[in-house]
């Protein structure tokens, strides 16, 4: 006889699990990295560490990120796009930090906190090219919102 995959230890007569128990192992699962949202951030973490759009270093921090609770259930809205939630990571980070300016990993650790979708390759060309004013024009559509002031290092231009 096949055991129930939820874990309960009963047999099971036909499939994978007893009924309605495939809702108890989702609802352990949330339960255990903290959420619906938090387990959203884990697949899409490892999504794009499968298809490459994110290094083994970048899957480990969200990863870790997931499971000491940093992840926000507040994170970024639906329909928030890339620019959007860099300025808002922009704006936290340098008010956190009393300073006048952020470096990429700031920016990128912030969003993953708040469960960014976007891969960290996005989020540095949206820094490094598409919203720093001055970059070379790569891009068919480009931003003015960020200046490079020294390398590594960007502020935000006065709107």
């Amino acid at each position: 006889m096949v055991k129930c995959e939820c874990g309960c230890g009963e047999d099971v007569g036909r499939g994978q699990f007893l009924s309605g128990h495939d809702q108890r192992l989702r609802t352990a699962l949330e339960a255990e990295v903290g959420g619906l949202l938090p387990m959203r951030t884990l697949i899409r973490a490892a999504h794009s560490y499968f298809d490459g759009t994110i290094n083994g270093p970048g899957f480990t921090q969200t990863v870790r990120a997931v499971f000491a609770g940093i992840h926000s259930p507040q994170s970024a809205a639906e329909g928030e796009t890339c620019r959007d939630e860099i300025l808002e990571c922009a704006r936290i980070v340098m008010r956190e930090s009393g300073l006048d300016y952020f470096t990429i990993p700031e920016i990128i650790r912030c969003m993953a906190k708040r469960g960014s979708k976007y891969a960290e390759s996005t989020i540095r060309t949206h820094i490094v090219s598409r919203m720093c004013v001055n970059a070379p024009d790569n891009h068919a559509v480009t931003y003015r919102d960020l200046e490079r002031t020294e390398r590594g290092e960007y502020r935000l231009l006065p709107r």
